[in-house]
C-alpha cells in the first residue's frame, strides 16, 4: 500500500485520507489533518514546531528510526599443526596447486588399491582350489520306504 507524507508534520497519509491544498502557482501540499494545515497557513516553520517529524529528526529525538550499523567483529584465523602433520607440511600443501595435489593423492590412492589387490590375490592363491560340486553335499532324497518311518 502506498502512502504519502504530510508536507508539514511528515506523518503518513494513507489513500483516501488527508487534505490537499493547491497554491496559486500550482504547487500541491498534502496535510494529514487540520492541525498541520493551520500551522502551515499561519507561516510556522516545521523545524521549529516541536511535534513535527522534522523537529524530532533535527534534535535527534527518534533514535529508533535511525538504525546505526554495528561493526562486525572479524574472526581471526589461525593455522595450527594437526596431530601427525606439522605446520610446514600444511603450508606446503596449501602452496601447491590443486592439480598437483590431486595427482599426488590419486597416485597414492592407486598404490593403495594395487596393494589391496595383491593382498587379496595372495590370500586366495594359497593352495589348490577345492571343488564343492560333489554329490556328497547334495541333500538326500527320501523314498517311499523312508517317508513312512518319519511319522
Amino acid at each position: 500500500m502506498r502512502f504519502e507524507r504530510c508536507a508539514f508534520s511528515w506523518t503518513k497519509i494513507y489513500p483516501g485520507h488527508g487534505i490537499t491544498y493547491v497554491r496559486a502557482d500550482g504547487r500541491q501540499y498534502t496535510f494529514s489533518g487540520s492541525k498541520p494545515k493551520g500551522a502551515f497557513h499561519l507561516g510556522r516553520q516545521s523545524r521549529k514546531t516541536t511535534w513535527t517529524g522534522e523537529f524530532r529528526r533535527i534534535h535527534k529525538k527518534d533514535m529508533t528510526e535511525e538504525v546505526r550499523r554495528r561493526r562486525k567483529r572479524r574472526t581471526v584465523r589461525y593455522t595450527k599443526a594437526i596431530e601427525g602433520i606439522t605446520l610446514d607440511m600444511i603450508r606446503t600443501s596449501r602452496a601447491q596447486k590443486r592439480a598437483e595435489r590431486m595427482t599426488e593423492a590419486s597416485s597414492a590412492a592407486l598404490k593403495e588399491i594395487r596393494g589391496r589387490k595383491t593382498k587379496t590375490q595372495a590370500r586366495h592363491s594359497t593352495g589348490p582350489r577345492k571343488d564343492f560340486t560333489g554329490a556328497s553335499h547334495a541333500p538326500a532324497r527320501m523314498g517311499k520306504k523312508d517317508a513312512g518311518s518319519r511319522r
